[in-house]
């Protein structure tokens, strides 16, 4: 032990961010991981364990979130766009123009 840093807190903070990982997202690219490791940084340090409650979490986010814009931003996947059509494709579905006797 060195300070306030044990195994098993190391051991509990990977336990939920897997089961957070396998649970909500099932995937995580290597591009956006540390998206995903700073979210669940910040929920293990703002958890109910530590006496924070949903109202006072809530609170925090509209403090940090007051003033700010949420930008668009190319993806890390390479700029790919993609248009209507493939979408549909993709979703099985067929314009109306396509389908038989209409």
């Amino acid at each position: 032990m060195r300070g306030v840093a044990h195994v098993n807190t190391a051991e509990g903070f990977f336990g939920i961010l897997k089961r957070g990982i396998n649970g909500v997202y099932h995937h995580v690219g290597r591009g956006h991981l540390w998206r995903y490791l700073s979210e669940f940084d910040y929920r293990y340090n703002h958890r109910a364990a530590l006496g924070i409650t949903d109202g006072e979490r809530a609170a925090q986010l509209v403090r940090q979130v007051a003033g700010r814009r949420l930008t668009y931003q190319p993806s890390l996947a390479g700029g790919r766009t993609v248009d209507q059509a493939s979408i549909d494709t993709y979703l099985g579905l067929a314009h109306q123009d396509e389908l038989p006797g209409v």
